[in-house]
């Protein structure tokens, strides 16, 4: 039995024996202990329906073993109900029954619900022989409401003891109670409220729940703390439960972040293009802060390097374009050679001379032109050597800053 350290043992006053399948009632005690009518509401067991119940108290010296007790009125019977053991000074209630005359509702008024974030600090942890914050810690304060009406919807009787049983939710580490009006009996999660309910009348009782509990950022989930600091940040800053020190700090973590990814795309220096070189010129933004992560040097590298494969790509449009002309040109050629040999047997000598002159016209052209596209090629390779080797200058100065970031 749940607060004894040995079993429960009755001594009667006058001994019985039994015979061999035999059965009696042996009155043990008869012992008067205090109890009156009570309702109780207990969303727990009902939602919408109080129970009528005995609660009595063990004014006796002497311990109650659990079992089942009849409830009797007048001699009549009505309801045998679960009993629990009691020692001396305990109390209990007896449910016997529900009662239809009174209505009960149980809301959550909005306007009462209240969750905000009370503390944001970060987490440090020591990495080598540094100490490094590894996540952002928000402490939120949660207050949670529950409106109870209960009316009394006789029109006679009045209820001289109304309980509410009110049990705090257990989540987020569990709610501890604050409303003390009308409690009569508490312990860790729970409480009891007392009412006197006139006929025909109605009351309302506000019970308040609170509970702290914190929320994690990684500094590593990048849009998480971008999330923060572009929604959650402007709000916390002007309740002043934000430093503007702490959130410098957050904004320098994505800056960061942001700055090794871009030195990463500079050491894989195929990733390197105009639109990305732009954007890097003009700043990183975060809310309404924008900065160039870059320092000018490595800016003055990469741009370098777009201008140098700009040149390259236009050497090779040239190149393409000289290429195409040739293909023409000796298709026409191919015509002409055609047209001169159909004329071998036709005395046309202007005509074949026309063709011929065309021809040789058009061999100077190939000429001129073999030789622009020979010396573009030799352009193009000496881009691409310088290409190469500003690549390597900026694979190098990346390597450096982000050696010099995780030092």
């Amino acid at each position: 039995m749940a607060g004894l350290s040995e079993p429960v043992v009755y001594n009667i006053d006058v001994p019985m024996s039994l015979k061999k399948k035999e059965s009696a009632i042996i009155p043990i005690a008869n012992l008067t202990v205090t109890g009156v009518k009570v309702l109780q509401y207990d969303p727990k067991a009902s939602e919408v329906n109080a129970a009528k119940c005995i609660h009595i108290w063990n004014s006796t010296t002497s311990v109650f073993a659990p079992g089942t007790v009849c409830v009797l009125e007048e001699g009549r019977f009505l309801a045998l109900s679960p009993f629990s053991p009691m020692l001396p000074n305990d109390d209990q209630l007896i449910p016997y029954g529900f009662d239809s005359s009174v209505s009960v509702f149980r809301t959550f008024p909005s306007e009462f619900q209240v969750n905000k974030t009370v503390g944001v600090q970060f987490n440090i942890q020591k990495q080598g022989t540094k100490d490094k914050p590894k996540e952002l810690i928000l402490t939120h304060h949660v207050v949670k409401a529950t409106q109870y009406v209960v009316k009394n919807n006789s029109t006679l009787r009045n209820i001289d003891k109304f309980y509410i049983d009110h049990t705090a939710d257990p989540s987020l580490g569990g709610f501890v109670i604050k409303t003390t009006e009308n409690c009569i009996k508490s312990v860790t999660g729970w409480s009891r409220y007392q009412f006197s309910i006139p006929a025909q009348k109605e009351i309302t009782f506000l019970v308040i729940e609170e509970a702290t509990h914190s929320t994690s950022v990684l500094l590593s989930a990048l849009t998480s703390l971008i999330t923060f600091i572009t929604r959650t940040a402007p709000t916390l800053l002007e309740s002043k439960v934000l430093s503007q020190g702490v959130l410098d700090e957050v904004k320098n973590v994505v800056f960061q972040a942001e700055l090794v990814s871009i030195l990463r795309k500079i050491q894989q220096s195929d990733q390197i293009t105009d639109r990305l070189v732009k954007s890097w010129k003009e700043g990183y933004l975060i809310g309404n802060e924008k900065k160039v992560l870059l320092p000018q040097k490595l800016l003055d590298v990469v741009s370098q390097i777009v201008e140098l494969e700009r040149k390259m790509s236009e050497a090779s449009y040239k190149v393409n374009n000289h290429n195409e002309y040739i293909k023409k040109v000796f298709l026409n050629q191919d015509r002409l050679r055609e047209n001169i040999k159909s004329m071998e047997k036709v005395h046309n000598s202007s005509l074949v001379d026309r063709y011929l002159k065309d021809l040789s016209v058009e061999e100077d052209s190939l000429i001129r032109t073999r030789a622009v596209i020979d010396q573009l090629e030799e352009e193009k390779l000496k881009l691409q050597e310088e290409v190469k080797n500003w690549k390597h200058l900026a694979s190098l100065e990346a390597a450096a800053l982000i050696a010099s970031l995780d030092a």
